[in-house]
């Protein structure tokens, strides 16, 4: 009982954060102008690349990247550098991953912001399976989290320092994003 309990709470929690996102246009889709979106495929997090931060908006804009330590900036000589160890097929088969920045270590959550340092444990992190992330691209999720926002606004000026990143809480000012992947080749 208190597991059917669970799975009810979670599902409506799901349908919570589904029924927030912003709605698919195909023809905003189509005149999108991500400056990375041939990079973009419908199955990443795998190897080595950029983690970019689309926007949860119809146009889906890439509003910058994540840094080694994880956090957001639009300066592209910030990026940082990931591998993502993809982990297909778990017991319910759902994809898994885990993300590893290159020069700061292993990324997971800190409460509800993401981070990457040496020392950390490292978290699975998933696909987010719906479509109202960026629709054909596969986007980061953690349990039933995936859209994130920071509460200093955003996204941050290119000359500003780079900030956190955290699930949203719908009370942060600024663009939400979900967090996408760029291989690098």
């Amino acid at each position: 009982m208190v597991q059917l309990m669970q799975t009810t709470l979670a599902f409506l929690a799901l349908l919570l954060t589904l029924s927030t996102a912003a709605p698919f246009s195909l023809a905003a889709a189509s005149t999108s102008d991500l400056s990375h979106s041939s990079n973009l495929t419908t199955k990443s997090f795998s190897g080595t690349g950029q983690i970019r931060t689309l926007w949860d908006g119809s146009s889906h804009d890439d509003l910058g990247c994540l840094t080694a330590s994880g956090r957001w900036t639009t300066d592209e000589n910030l990026c940082g550098t990931f591998i993502a160890v993809r982990k297909d097929g778990d017991s319910i088969g759902a994809t898994q991953f885990t993300l590893t920045s290159k020069e700061a270590g292993p990324c997971e959550m800190s409460g509800t912001t993401f981070v990457c340092e040496k020392g950390r444990g490292g978290y699975s992190f998933g696909i987010w399976p719906f479509p109202n992330g960026v629709p054909g691209v596969e986007c980061l999720r953690y349990g039933l989290y995936g859209l994130m926002a920071s509460v200093q606004g955003g996204p941050p000026d290119v000359d500003a320092k780079p900030m956190d990143l955290r699930f949203t809480s719908y009370v942060e000012k600024g663009k939400y994003v979900w967090l996408t992947w760029s291989p690098k080749f």
